[in-house]
């Protein structure tokens, strides 16, 4: 059973669809830790900041931060600037995420300790709604090794106190959970108990151009690395205090399998193109934001 503050990170751009069941979620965690819930509104231009500022205004443990910028990494950096210094725990959770009740005590428990640590619950992927073609595409990627090892990112990242230090300084990327990653060396890294759901894009398109983003951001990644020549592999295998059962693995058939190859080969091609064009912004899918009724 873990204690002291948590700190979580929501940045938020145009989350106005989401953000409220992000809050929602966050607020029903079941944990022994302090919770400070700071959602950090960037460029926002929709209702987003209203909605958190409804909810701050009755639970004392959410605070709203605005910044005109609309950039993740800016709100990351803004976030981390307002840390309090006694916090003990410091996660960042993408505002269309949701985590298990019992995800923020498994992290606090995965963290404890003065070595800097980073860690994740195990990942869950929510189909409902998606296309065949995405569903195909899921049957692989939730396969590959990276994933079923317990994956750093993609949603959801938090670290000790130890370990913020070292990722302050967060840079423009794209990638900002695979940087953090790269900042700890294997056995630094942990799957904590609890699970956070993610819901992909729900149609072809939407979703080719969701992986060419992560697609560039990983490539902004890797070059960073190399021209630093020090960082870890963000990608091997995590240490994991729960690996993920096999039942939740499906048996990928070969029109999986060549559906997988196809879409991972647009999205790199689409990336290409991006590059060379400096079109390297972030792109938001809408297919798999559905809008609720705010209280």
């Amino acid at each position: 059973m873990s204690s002291g503050l948590f700190t979580i990170v929501v940045p938020a751009h145009n989350e106005e669809a989401v953000i409220e069941r992000s809050l929602r979620t966050l607020c029903n965690q079941v944990t022994t830790c302090v919770l400070d819930i700071m959602v950090v509104c960037n460029g926002c231009s929709d209702r987003t900041a209203d909605i958190v500022r409804s909810h701050a205004a009755a639970d004392p443990r959410i605070r709203l931060v605005e910044i005109a910028q609309g950039s993740k990494p800016a709100a990351i950096r803004a976030a981390f600037a307002a840390v309090s210094a006694s916090a003990a725990f410091v996660a960042v959770v993408d505002a269309d995420v949701v985590l298990s009740a019992d995800a923020i005590e498994g992290l606090a428990t995965a963290l404890e300790g003065p070595l800097p640590l980073i860690a994740a619950p195990q990942i869950d992927v929510d189909l409902t709604g998606c296309s065949r073609v995405v569903r195909r595409y899921y049957a692989v990627w939730l396969s590959q090794p990276y994933i079923t090892a317990g994956v750093i990112g993609a949603g959801v990242f938090a670290v000790n106190s130890a370990g913020l230090e070292r990722i302050t300084a967060l840079p423009d990327t794209m990638a900002d959970d695979t940087w953090a990653r790269a900042q700890f060396a294997r056995a630094e890294r942990v799957t904590s108990a609890g699970t956070f759901t993610v819901f992909p894009p729900r149609t072809l398109r939407p979703h080719v151009r969701r992986r060419a983003r992560i697609v560039i951001g990983t490539r902004q990644v890797a070059a960073m690395r190399k021209a630093s020549g020090r960082w870890p592999d963000p990608h091997p295998t995590p240490t994991t205090t729960d690996a993920i059962p096999k039942s939740r693995i499906a048996r990928a058939t070969r029109a999986d399998q060549l559906t997988y190859w196809a879409l991972q080969k647009s999205a790199d091609l689409l990336a290409t193109w991006r590059i060379m064009r400096g079109r390297t912004g972030w792109v938001t899918d809408v297919t798999s934001r559905v809008s609720e009724p705010t209280s």
